[in-house]
C-alpha cells in the first residue's frame, strides 16, 4: 500500500509516541545539531529522551522523532532550502543506521516509524543499503518522513498520516 492509499483510506490509526529530540536538547541547554548536516541520533540518546518524557512503550507504537528539520525548513529562505536539501553536499540528521538501532527498533515492536526530516535515518547522500531496505525486509513499514511534528507539540488530538507531506 502506498502512502497516498493510506491517506485515502483514512490514515493509520495507532498510538503515536513523539520523542522530541530537539526539544529535550533545548530544555537541557545542550548543543542542538544543525538538522541540515549529517548527524546520527543514537538509540542511547532516544532512551534518555524517552525517560525524560516519561514514555511507557507499548507493542505497536508509532514512533515519531522530532529533530528540528521542519522548524529549520519553515524559517529558511527558498535559496537556503534549495542549497541545503539538494545537490551532492546535502545531508540530514536522523537515526543512526547500525545494528544497535536496528535491534532497538525491532525489540520495541513499532508498527511504523516517522520523523520530521527528509529521511528517517541520518543521510549523507550515500544511503546505507542496510537502513531503509532493512526496515522493509523486516516489516517495519511504513516509514514516514517530513512530518510536521512541531504541530503535534501544540495539540493533544488524534492525527492521521495525511498530516505528513
Amino acid at each position: 500500500m502506498l502512502r497516498n492509499d493510506w491517506c485515502n483510506a483514512g490514515g493509520i490509526v495507532g498510538r503515536g509516541v513523539l520523542l522530541d529530540y530537539v526539544g529535550y536538547l533545548e530544555a537541557k541547554n545542550l548543543e542542538v545539531p544543525d538538522p541540515t548536516k549529517f548527524h546520527n541520533i543514537t538509540v542511547e540518546e532516544l532512551n534518555v529522551v524517552a525517560e525524560y518524557q516519561g514514555v511507557r512503550w507499548k507493542v505497536g507504537d508509532i514512533l515519531f522523532i522530532r529533530s528540528g528539520f521542519v522548524r529549520w525548513y519553515n524559517s529558511a529562505t527558498d535559496d537556503k532550502r534549495v542549497k541545503k536539501v539538494s545537490g551532492e553536499d546535502a545531508s540530514f540528521i536522523g537515526l543512526k543506521t547500525d545494528d544497535t538501532s536496528r535491534a532497538w527498533l525491532w525489540n520495541h515492536h513499532f508498527s511504523a516509524v516517522a520523523g520530521d526530516t527528509l529521511a528517517f535515518e541520518g543521510e549523507q547522500f550515500c544511503p546505507s543499503p542496510l537502513s531503509y531496505l532493512y526496515l522493509i525486509a523486516n516489516d517495519f513499514l511504513p516509514k514516514l518522513t517530513r512530518c510536521r511534528l512541531d504541530w503535534f507539540l501544540c495539540t493533544n488530538i488524534f492525527f492521521r498520516v495525511g498530516e505528513c507531506q
